[in-house]
């Protein structure tokens, strides 16, 4: 059978060896373990951080490395407890818990306030801190976050079942490649996730109260796979737009949910052959996602401008949901790339 955990540091190690720009490990103690976290970026740039989803690890973030690195100082937290490597000391019990663990790891890395994106678990880990360190917070991306607009669809319940009740590696891959629909991921990743598949599952989540929703100033950008499974889109896309009206709320075709964070390229996203327009889906799906993010985190129209060129025109007819803070009425539409910009940078 051998050593689980040997198995999963060998994945881990392969997997980390591909992170496609320069990047160094820090960890940071907190009242419930240490926390590793993976940096990359300029030191003089602005900070971000950002929370992978349950069992995906830091390194399901890889694929947005390249673009956001380019523009940010990027911290990427492998979660406390849960597969990675950040073993817990004492578990995060409670939404309290959860807040107490990131500010602690914010102050380690000597933060205060901070660009925070988080993809499923992490997203709802990220909203959790948003809505009770706001102060903390200059702005906020969920990409399809869970247990917070919606709650997980029967059919991913269904297929999520053996994992559940027996983890394995298999099961675990099983459960990627359907929810994915065949969708290109990167094997090396899907390496870790399966290998970590026996980590015990993270806090029990509750959905966020909606009146602390539609209270929330922090400028929230939603990013929602369209052909996602764990969740309904449609019912994601309309919760958000409809609790958080000042939220931006954005749909990328082609997307499902355990592909969203970015499922890495080997290639460079300034390559010849990308520069033609000549991209796999993946890297379509990879630019498309950390566009999202940048363009949220970008203070200067330079930066955002950046990332926007590196969606290619035309092939992204994303659904943007307009916040009612700057329109008569909060909607939703497939907007051309000049509409797409003006929307996606309204927080």
């Amino acid at each position: 059978m051998g050593d689980p955990r040997a198995a999963f540091d060998a994945a881990y190690d392969a997997a980390l060896a591909r992170w496609p720009v320069p990047v160094r490990s820090r960890e940071v103690d907190t009242r419930f373990g240490r926390t590793h976290v993976l940096v990359s970026g300029a030191a003089s740039a602005p900070p971000l951080v950002l929370v992978p989803g349950g069992g995906a690890t830091a390194l399901a973030w890889s694929g947005a490395m390249r673009l956001l690195a380019a523009v940010r100082r990027v911290h990427v937290v492998d979660p406390v407890g849960d597969a990675g490597r950040s073993p817990a000391t004492t578990p995060l019990a409670g939404t309290d818990d959860v807040t107490e663990w990131l500010e602690q790891v914010l102050d380690g890395l000597d933060l205060r306030a901070v660009d925070l994106a988080g993809h499923s678990y992490g997203g709802w880990q990220a909203l959790t801190f948003a809505l009770d360190r706001p102060g903390r917070v200059r702005r906020l991306a969920l990409l399809d976050p869970t247990t917070t607009f919606t709650g997980f669809s029967p059919g991913y319940l269904l297929h999520a079942v053996p994992v559940l009740t027996r983890p394995t590696a298999g099961r675990m891959r099983a459960l990627v490649r359907w929810e994915t629909g065949g969708r290109p991921v990167d094997d090396a990743w899907l390496d870790v996730a399966a290998a970590g598949a026996e980590v015990p599952a993270p806090v029990r989540t509750r959905r966020p109260d909606p009146a602390r929703l539609a209270a929330l100033t922090v400028p929230t950008l939603v990013v929602v796979p369209a052909d996602g499974r764990a969740q309904d889109p449609r019912r994601v896309a309309r919760g958000a737009a409809e609790v958080m009206p000042r939220a931006a709320v954005v749909t990328l075709p082609g997307a499902s949910h355990h592909t969203l964070p970015a499922a890495p390229s080997a290639r460079s996203p300034s390559s010849c052959a990308e520069r033609r327009g000549q991209r796999s889906a993946r890297t379509r799906q990879t630019t498309a996602s950390a566009s999202a993010i940048g363009v949220m985190t970008s203070r200067s129209g330079r930066l955002r401008d950046a990332a926007l060129s590196a969606t290619p025109s035309g092939k992204y007819p994303v659904s943007t949901h307009i916040p009612t803070s700057t329109t008569p009425r909060g909607r939703t539409l497939c907007a051309p790339p000049a509409c797409r910009r003006n929307s996606a940078t309204t927080p």
